[in-house]
């Protein structure tokens, strides 16, 4: 089984985050067992607020899994999984700090409706106040 490995692609302007409340995400040697499966293997890395990143490998490498251990969805076996320099629930607001859409649904899907896909973006209290209301 290959492991997925994150690539970055290109740099915020100016090679700098453009805010101060970017933060950059480390994993540690991050595993996950599921009983005798072993789904992520020691993965490690850290990327540089302000990067775009592809997060890359075959269907069954273990993205989603650790993307759902740096969001405190999973725990890991082993290794820790820090945005910021905290675990994400430790975070103040994590709902608000770090945004991500996990599953192989888009929220653009041609399926959606306008409504579906400006939902995807709120949070569970609903829609942002300061983006238009679609009818």
């Amino acid at each position: 089984m290959s492991t997925p490995r994150p690539i970055a692609d290109a740099v915020g302007p100016g090679g700098q985050p453009d805010s101060p409340a970017m933060m950059a995400i480390d994993a540690e040697s991050l595993t996950k067992d599921f009983g005798r499966i072993r789904a992520v293997d020691a993965v490690s890395f850290e990327l540089q607020p302000g990067r775009v990143v592809g997060f890359l490998g075959p269907n069954g490498s273990g993205k989603t899994t650790t993307l759902r251990m740096l969001l405190g969805l999973v725990a890991p076996t082993r290794g820790r999984a820090l945005i910021g320099g905290r675990p994400f629930m430790d975070l103040a607001d994590p709902g608000q700090r770090v945004g991500a859409l996990l599953g192989s649904e888009s929220p653009h899907a041609p399926s959606n409706t306008q409504r579906q896909s400006y939902l995807a973006g709120s949070d569970k209290r609903g829609p942002r106040s300061s983006t238009p209301r679609l009818g």
